[in-house]
């Protein structure tokens, strides 16, 4: 009788537990109610609402991308499935989402959001390229490399337990000597966009009778210093198949760095070529003995988020009419970069110039839908094409524009097409706010510009949408400052309901710009960080990050992106590295601008605002500004630092008058080595002035 006693007494506890019985029955008597003296009364168990993430990862053609380990940032995890979907359980909170796979790199990285309800359409996008063509770039093992008068070392390494040795570390075994190493033979693929060789090396020249060099006298960020043996050479190279070399990376006359330092190339003119990596050392034999370790090699091949075609090198934004700037990537699809598409039953596409009436300009359009020519794959399908952008707070206008053709079998093709138009949202449930999209069969072949939530798929507004109808090539225009200071997706596509005739239905658009303006109503004004001194000139655009133009972002590990969770004016700035500890990898996060700096200048003054953190005890990561060149070679470092945890802005400056008459890249970012701790820069207001 006890026992079953017991097994009831259980039940109850679980039932509660579950919110099965009654309230009533699991309410407690407000303190000092009088008592029965039989009564027990059960304790309060409520249960904390339970909720969802949910979304799909895919790879950069739309396929689904199974296998990958999707991350809550707060301990959750979930495998997408075969179809790229994933599930997370979750409750009330702030979340930070974020996808990992061995050799591919996300865009975009991490998804933060606020949960208070299911969410869904957290997608990501996979990019393929991300794994290391260099094997033992680290040199934990023993193979990959052919050496000569050179060896595997303990004594220093940048991450793990060894690192490659080149030249000589003992004065007193000073000698005339060559000290070389290779990979195997490394085959650039035809179509990388992007080939990143990053190394790490640890330069020494040292005389006299001690074998450490001496501590060394100078700023962080001046990584290698002045000769001390300009006799000795300590180089990086590109190398044939048969290992004579084809062209000197980095070449250093006997320097004494004294300090782990990253060098970066973009090798994108080898590809579809047969190529090796060499590292070489060689000692004249008097005075200083030189020497090179070497680690972390890496050679990846993954694309780079590349900043709005219409901006270029040079281009001056702020001198732009009304400062008005375009918050759309490849507007003109001339790239395949940007823009998003699902993977459907019939996906959206790029569209060439064949026939020429389905672009407006340039080469290529966006196609939706089903091409007339292809009427016999008729079927039921969304076909859509998507872009997140972001409305500045400040925006004294905001509007979309954009050229749209209509191709419908459902509708007859007179001799000046159809005029009439009405907007199908105004008369059908499906297009209303708050309508989750794609969930239902429509009415019958649709076309339509729609903008969504980004975090829920959930209609914001239809701005139009028609039904089957041809129309030859028309601008349309939207208003869309109801949106300053919020992120939103657009969306348009073409809608088939496969009947049974093949009369199929598709739209191609072109030319769709967001065209941002600012200064009348009035905004606050510039903060003196992002304004240049009187008469001199900027030469960088999108200096605070408040417009997603003008930036690179490469596709890595863990690639940087903009955010609004830190900004030292404005809302937003450019996040590099990892400020959750669940997302912890090996991973350089990296963005910058390319610019011009005319040889007839003066002056010239780089100033950035940086909000640097790390809890890397060791000091093994780093926050850095890398300075390469027009075609992506390192140049110099312009800030340094192992592992900073100022949890402050900062603002620093230098001077960069001596690179006039240069194209370069101001490169920024943070390498974590993925243990020990995280690192992270947020950067905001850069300005780069030059006085003529």
């Amino acid at each position: 009788m006890k026992k079953i006693a017991s097994l009831m007494m259980c039940l109850v506890f679980l039932l509660a537990g579950t919110g099965i019985l009654p309230v009533a029955g699991q309410e407690e008597p407000p303190p000092g109610a009088p008592s029965a003296g039989s009564t027990v009364f059960l304790p309060m168990i409520s249960s904390i609402p339970a909720y969802s993430i949910a979304g799909q990862v895919t790879d950069e053609q739309g396929a689904p991308l199974g296998g990958v380990t999707v991350n809550s940032g707060n301990g959750e995890t979930a495998l997408t499935d075969a179809n790229g979907n994933y599930f997370l359980r979750t409750q009330n909170g702030l979340y930070s989402v974020s996808p990992f796979l061995e050799g591919i790199g996300f865009a975009p990285t991490a998804l933060d959001v606020s949960v208070d309800g299911n969410l869904g359409n957290l997608d990501f996008t996979g990019y393929s390229g991300c794994g290391d063509l260099v094997a033992n770039g680290d040199f934990e093992g023993d193979g990959g490399w052919e050496l000569q008068n050179a060896a595997f070392s303990n004594a220093r390494f940048n991450s793990g337990a060894r690192s490659l040795l080149l030249g000589l570390v003992n004065p007193a075994a000073n000698a005339a000597s060559v000290s070389t190493a290779m990979t195997p033979v490394i085959h650039v693929p035809q179509d990388a966009p992007d080939a990143v060789l990053r190394v790490w090396l640890y330069t020494q020249s040292v005389t006299g009778a001690a074998a450490e060099p001496s501590v060394i006298d100078q700023p962080e960020e001046v990584v290698f210093g002045d000769p001390v043996d300009p006799n000795d050479r300590q180089l990086v190279q590109v190398l044939d198949a048969n290992g004579a070399p084809l062209k000197d990376l980095l070449l250093l006359k006997g320097v004494n760095g004294g300090q782990w330092a990253l060098v970066q190339f973009n090798l994108f003119e080898y590809a579809n070529n047969n190529i090796r990596l060499g590292f070489r050392v060689s000692n004249d034999g008097s005075g200083a003995v030189s020497a090179m370790y070497v680690d972390d090699v890496s050679f990846q091949t993954c694309p780079t988020l590349v900043a709005p075609e219409e901006f270029t090198a040079g281009t001056n934004a702020p001198d732009m009419p009304d400062a008005c700037t375009n918050q759309v990537i490849n507007p003109g699809f001339e790239s395949r970069s940007g823009w998003g598409i699902p993977n459907t039953a019939y996906p959206a596409g790029y569209q060439f110039r064949t026939p020429p009436e389905t672009v407006f300009a340039g080469d290529w359009s966006m196609r939706t839908g089903i091409p007339a020519y292809l009427a016999y794959q008729n079927r039921y399908s969304y076909s859509d094409a998507w872009q997140t952008v972001y409305i500045p707070p400040g925006a004294t206008s905001a509007r979309l524009t954009l050229y749209n053709k209509m191709v419908s079998l459902e509708a007859p093709a007179s001799g000046d097409l159809q005029t009439e138009e009405r907007n199908l949202a105004e008369v059908e449930p499906q297009f209303a706010a708050g309508a989750l999209w794609g969930e239902e069969a429509l009415a019958g072949d649709r076309m339509y510009i729609l903008l969504l939530n980004p975090f829920n798929g959930r209609i914001i507004q239809t701005l139009q949408a028609w039904d089957a109808r041809n129309n030859n090539w028309k601008l349309r225009e939207y208003d869309l400052m109801a949106y300053r200071g919020q992120s939103i997706r657009i969306q348009f596509g073409t809608y088939n309901d496969g009947d049974y005739f093949n009369r199929v239905t598709s739209m191609y658009v072109d030319e769709a710009y967001v065209e941002v303006c600012g200064g009348v109503l009035p905004p606050p004004p510039p903060p003196p960080s992002s304004a240049c001194p009187a008469g001199y000139s900027q030469r960088l655009i999108n200096t605070s990050f408040e417009t997603s133009n003008g930036w690179y972002i490469p596709i890595t590990a863990y690639s940087a992106r903009y955010t609004n969770l830190r900004a030292n004016s404005g809302v937003r700035s450019m996040l590099t590295g990892i400020i959750n500890p669940w997302h912890n990898r090996y991973s350089y996060s990296d963005f910058g601008q390319p610019v011009f700096i005319p040889g007839f200048v003066s002056d010239a003054i780089l100033r950035f605002n940086v909000f640097r953190q790390s809890d890397d005890w060791f000091g093994n990561d780093r926050q850095y500004l890398l300075v390469l060149n027009h075609w992506g070679y390192w140049i110099d470092t312009l800030l340094w630092n192992s592992s900073n945890n100022i949890q402050a802005w900062r603002t620093i400056e230098r001077n960069v008058t001596y690179l006039r008459g240069q194209s370069i890249r101001l490169h920024f970012g943070t390498y974590n080595n993925g243990w020990n701790g995280i690192t992270s820069m947020f950067v905001d207001d850069v300005t780069l002035c030059t006085k003529p």
